[in-house]
Formats: structure tokens, sequence, C-alpha cells
């Protein structure tokens, strides 16, 4: 995810990545990133969520209108509160 980014921002054109796990995508450090709390399988929300699907896109793709600095992980204002899944993938407990 980082490298790839970095490879394409470099020949200038901007990149933004959507990230599940935040700690992960620091230690990665991609150009820049979003970070929405979701359970794995739902980035953009749960099934036939298309308004939370597209403001999440596109809240990510503003991102890269703005100027950040490199490493930049920016948390989104989005929560899943469907159940605990995130939780339970998290605690490598999920079914």
């Amino acid at each position: 995810m980082g490298l790839i980014q970095r490879v394409i921002d470099s020949c200038g054109l901007s990149t933004v990545s959507l990230t599940v796990l935040k700690e992960y995508t620091l230690m990665v450090k991609p150009s820049l990133a979003a970070f929405v709390p979701h359970p794995f399988g739902y980035t953009l929300g749960d099934i036939n969520d298309h308004r939370t699907q597209t403001a999440i896109l596109k809240q990510t793709l503003n991102l890269v209108t703005g100027d950040f600095p490199d490493g930049t992980v920016v948390d989104l204002p989005f929560a899943w509160t469907a159940d605990d899944l995130r939780d339970r993938q998290l605690e490598k407990k999920a079914k």
C-alpha cells in the first residue's frame, strides 16, 4: 500500500488510501490515508448503506486536495454501530 502509493505520488498524481487498521497504516506510512473504524470487509459501511458508502468515499477523495505532511492518517467521522463485529474480529473471535 505505502510503497505503491509513494511511487504514484512521485509521478505527480495525488493518492489516498482507505484503511480499517490504523496501527498498521502508521507503520507502513503511506503518503496519505483515511482511517474508518469499521470491520474487515465493511470498510465503506454496511451492505446497501449507500449513503454512508458515498459519504466515506467523498470524504476520502476530498483529502487529496488538502496539504498534509507525508505519513498523515486522517480519522474519518464514522463509527460502526451495527454490532460488535469489529471488536470480535480484532480479538480473532469473529465467525
